[in-house]
């Protein structure tokens, strides 16, 4: 393998994943020269990387983006999440296999209230977002969103994530918090956040709690619903930091 050129051993990696590239690099100095292609890294980039990095809140991030190459925005992406659109949302790359995986913030939501339902907008501490929603839910609410097909890796199994934190009122009474969600490509369910289920919700490192609310195949535009269920809770409060979807991993 030594002796073949350095582009034809890129081109061979190309039909790999960005860790095993990492690996590789130790082998030799070809596959070392041949893993520091910006033509190999290209190929685990988004094929829209361009349009994505434009979408960025600010022309500053925009310029320092294009002016990286493409090995290093590669590694940027996955160490360092975009922000797009308000600044609130990111996007980002999983750094084993390069995937795409985004953060729709509660701010990028479109949030239906009813006469009683009362949000409020404040910066939370351990927030990558400037602000989260905070709800005292009140008989009921529906949230609406819908994620661009562009934003995530063709063909790709993902799970949709609900982000959040509640606050629990003992003398509210009520005995069940449901969300109902629904994805257009089918995917209907009851998710229970109170009292939390065996094993769910799940915490995550930055202190929110995560609960899976479906199962998607990414070939269009994603679009969602959520309400509350259970009208008999009108004094917990809710946290909603938004919805995250990110690739399934092969066990899945």
């Amino acid at each position: 393998m030594d002796r073949l050129p350095a582009d034809c051993i890129s081109r061979i990696m190309a039909f790999t994943s960005p860790k095993d590239i990492c690996s590789s690099a130790a082998v030799s100095s070809a596959f070392r020269s041949a893993a520091e292609s910006n033509t190999l890294w290209k190929t685990f980039l988004p094929a829209d990387y361009r349009e994505i990095i434009a979408q960025a809140p600010s022309s500053s991030s925009s310029s320092l983006l294009n002016s990286l190459s493409e090995k290093a925005l590669y590694f940027h992406l996955c160490d360092h999440p975009l922000r797009i659109h308000s600044g609130n949302s990111i996007i980002a790359l999983e750094k084993e296999s390069g995937r795409q995986y985004i953060m729709i913030a509660a701010r990028d939501l479109h949030i239906m209230e009813c006469r009683l339902s009362s949000w409020t907008w404040e910066s939370v501490p351990n927030s990558r977002f400037f602000q989260v929603g905070d709800l005292y839910i009140e008989p009921w609410f529906k949230v609406k969103g819908k994620i661009e097909g562009r934003n995530l890796s063709p063909r790709t199994n993902y799970a949709a994530y609900l982000v959040f934190k509640l606050i629990v009122n003992k003398s509210c009474g009520c005995r069940r918090l449901l969300i109902r969600t629904k994805f257009e490509e089918g995917n209907n369910r009851l998710v229970q956040l109170h009292p939390a289920p065996k094993g769910n919700p799940q915490k995550r490192g930055d202190g929110w709690l995560e609960i899976e609310m479906a199962q998607i195949f990414n070939n269009r535009p994603i679009v969602f619903r959520m309400k509350k269920f259970d009208d008999r809770c009108r004094n917990c409060g809710f946290i909603l930091r938004g919805i995250q979807i990110r690739p399934m991993s092969p066990l899945e």
